[in-house]
Formats: structure tokens, C-alpha cells, sequence
């Protein structure tokens, strides 16, 4: 019986690391809905991503939203990089259209990301740091029929 209970104990702590590190990846197009007031917004686990500017400066309503793809994604940042990782505590997300209609979604509030980098990669186009403690990822990530890959631009959830 008392293997039975540390077996448990073992398990549901194993889960809980699992979860503490999930991935917070831009939400995906299909993901995506309008509110009451036109403005576009994505649930995820972890809280509502919003439309950062006014639907009156994007001409939101004339968006398909099945047509958006990412098209870069920031994080600011609140700790510098230490051994290839930095804090995160917000994630915008810019989508546009093939008409150049564009929307930004931020993340939830009150959440906390990290990247981490594998390399250094602040040569490389992946990943870039435009001024202190900011972050983006400036990959295009559209494939054939508005699909994205919009994982590999990847901040886990602290």
C-alpha cells in the first residue's frame, strides 16, 4: 500500500514540473475570434490573449481571420540573458494578411515566460535582441494555405 501512495506522490509531483514548463506559443489563426466590440481575441490555458491596438486603426472587421498567419512575435523582457535564457513578462504576437491587414495580440496578463536558447543566437536571424531586455523573433512563419509554424518562435510558461 505504501508503494501505491509513493508511486502517486512521484507521479503528480512529475506532472506538476510538466506542467510548469509548458510551451506559450502564439495562439494558433484558427484560434482566433471577435468580440462583441470587433476586436479580436484568443482563449489558451493560461488566460485571453488581446487585441493590443484599437479595431479602428487595424479595420479589424475586414480581416478573415482564417487568412492571418504570424508574422513576428516579441517578448519584452524584465532579466537579461543569462546562460542563453531570459525572463519574459509579456508576448506580442503580429499577424497579418496577405492584404496587409495586420492585428496584435498580447499575452495574458499576470503570466511570466522564459526562452531559452539552445546557442547563442544573437548573430543568427532567429532570434534577436533589439534593445535591452527585449526580444523578437523575427522569423516569417507562413507556409502554402496559411498554415504557420508558429512553434518554433516557443517562450515556456514560469
Amino acid at each position: 500500500m505504501t508503494k501505491i501512495k509513493f508511486i502517486k506522490i512521484i507521479s503528480s509531483c512529475i506532472f506538476t514540473i510538466i506542467s510548469l514548463n509548458s510551451n506559450a506559443s502564439c495562439p494558433e489563426v484558427t484560434q482566433l475570434r471577435y468580440a462583441n466590440d470587433n476586436s479580436i481575441y484568443a482563449q489558451s490555458n493560461k488566460g485571453t490573449w488581446r487585441q493590443l491596438i484599437n479595431t479602428e486603426t487595424v479595420n479589424s472587421n475586414q480581416i478573415q481571420l482564417d487568412r492571418l498567419f504570424v508574422f513576428y512575435i516579441l517578448g519584452n523582457g524584465y532579466n537579461s540573458i543569462i546562460n542563453y535564457s531570459a525572463n519574459i513578462h509579456n508576448i506580442y504576437c503580429g499577424y497579418k494578411d496577405l492584404n496587409k491587414n495586420y492585428i496584435i495580440l498580447k499575452s495574458p496578463e499576470n503570466q511570466r515566460y522564459r526562452i531559452s536558447m539552445h546557442q547563442d543566437h544573437s548573430t543568427q536571424d532567429f532570434w534577436k535582441q533589439s534593445k535591452e531586455n527585449e526580444f523578437v523573433c523575427l522569423k516569417d512563419v507562413r507556409r502554402s494555405n496559411y498554415q504557420t509554424l508558429s512553434n518554433q518562435c516557443e517562450f515556456m510558461a514560469n
